[in-house]
């Protein structure tokens, strides 16, 4: 856990790290008692029993906690409108849950595009702003699993009318999605 440092008005401080470990160890609930305000990303949907679970009148007690539900409503076409709201700066933890849609369609995958979307606009902001001190993204692997379909979803999007229905992507069509998350790692840096 990382102490508090006083630091000059103009310079932004996040916090970073990347934990790994076994299910249900604690990783979540350790992640959210960084420096305050904590922005968190919730692909996992796991963040309700690591804030109130064993753990919260020892960590969590006290503090403002509000957890946004993902509203596809944000969307029309591709386009996010409007911005989706930036909830951070009222509260001491701010998690933004990113289920996956369920897939209804044996071939064409729905929704995964416009959730990248969603997520990658929010985290930008909350990068960028000197308020927040943490971000948590929970976790890494779902994340670059949706941006894995959300690619494929482009692909199947836009192919012509005469081809089949994409099912997965390519070795090198991969590195678009290994792209994406790499630049999350490059941003935090």
């Amino acid at each position: 856990m990382a102490a508090e440092v006083e630091a000059p008005v103009h310079t932004i401080r996040k916090l970073s790290a990347a934990l790994r470990g076994e299910e249900a160890t604690g990783k979540t609930s350790w992640a959210y008692t960084a420096p305050k305000p904590i922005v968190g990303f919730n692909f996992d949907m796991g963040a309700e029993r690591a804030i109130w679970g064993a753990k919260y009148e020892e960590f969590f007690a006290g503090l403002d906690i509000h957890i946004e539900p993902y509203t596809p409503a944000h969307f029309t076409g591709s386009k996010l409108e409007p911005e989706p709201p930036k909830l951070w700066g009222e509260h001491d933890i701010t998690i933004y849950e990113l289920p996956q849609q369920i897939q209804l369609d044996d071939e064409l995958l729905h929704g995964c595009r416009e959730l990248w979307a969603y997520f990658i606009g929010l985290l930008g902001n909350a990068v960028s702003d000197p308020a927040v001190s943490s971000i948590v993204l929970d976790t890494g692997t779902i994340a670059r699993r949706v941006r894995a379909d959300a690619h494929l979803q482009g692909l199947q999007e836009n192919k012509k009318p005469s081809d089949a229905p994409r099912k997965q992507l390519l070795q090198i069509e991969w590195g678009v999605p290994g792209d994406a998350i790499r630049n999350i790692y490059t941003l935090m840096a």
